[in-house]
Formats: structure tokens, sequence, C-alpha cells
């Protein structure tokens, strides 16, 4: 049965169209968000609006049994302070080599203070088999407001 190899989070990457070697940049350990006060004199400037962009790669490892075989994903977010998962990205997927990676782009989340919990899970199609799923944490905090000169 898969297993997962694991789950790394940042705010871009890349894959190498030549080595299919991935590249992460910016991993996101944990959040913090800050109040600040516009200066008086820029008032007509836009709202500004909190943009938060999140990779997610999940890869897992299969074993010589799921070779060939189509698999499901899902990727599940739990927002802090919230206690139901919201499934995000799901599919399918059949095992071509030993590595698979399931990679997830989300743009313009709304965080509370707590933690972000996102799961990859992935279970055989072909059967009624468990989620078999792979954790990562971030901490969301909210700092004091920055001081206006």
């Amino acid at each position: 049965m898969a297993r997962p190899l694991f789950l790394i989070c940042s705010e871009s990457g890349v894959i190498d169209r030549h080595s299919n070697a991935i590249s992460a940049f910016n991993i996101i350990e944990s959040l913090q968000f800050f109040e600040f006060t516009v200066k008086e004199g820029l008032q007509n400037l836009p709202d500004v609006v909190p943009f938060l962009r999140l990779r997610i790669v999940a890869t897992w490892i299969s074993d010589e049994d799921d070779r060939g075989k189509e698999h499901d994903f899902e990727t599940r977010l739990q927002l802090p302070g919230e206690n139901e998962w919201k499934v995000i990205h799901k599919g399918t997927f059949r095992w071509t080599t030993r590595n698979h990676r399931l990679i997830t782009d989300i743009r313009g989340l709304d965080l509370d203070q707590g933690t972000l919990l996102i799961v990859s899970a992935v279970r055989r199609s072909d059967s009624s088999s468990e989620w078999i799923t792979q954790q990562y944490e971030i901490a969301v905090e909210s700092t004091a407001p920055a001081k206006a000169d």
C-alpha cells in the first residue's frame, strides 16, 4: 500500500522539465499577520487585501502492488477555529513510477489565529480501503499593530 514520503507547503515552486526535480520557494512554517494604519495623506490608496498563496506538494511512495492501479486522492484543509475539513482538491491518478506527486495551489485564504491543518489523503479506487494520510500544520498568529511614524 502507498505510504507518505513528504508533505510541504511553500509560497511557490517549480519542477525542472529535464530532471523532474522539484524546488520549493519560501517554505511556510508559520504565518504572521499584522494590522497597520495608513498615514494621513495616503487615504486615496486602494484598500490592502491580504493575499496568501500556498503551494502544497504531497509526495507518495508506491509498493509493487500499487503500480498501474488507480488511486483516489484528496487535499483537505481545516481552517483555524473550525472543526470540519474542506476538500479543496480531489481526483484520481494511476501509479506509473515509484513516487507520485500531488500538487495543489491555493490563493486567498481568510485566516484567523490558530492552526491551519493541511492533509493529503490517498486510497485505492478499486476497493473500500481506508484513506492513508499525511498532515502539515501551520501556526497562524496575529502580531501587534505596527507603529506609525
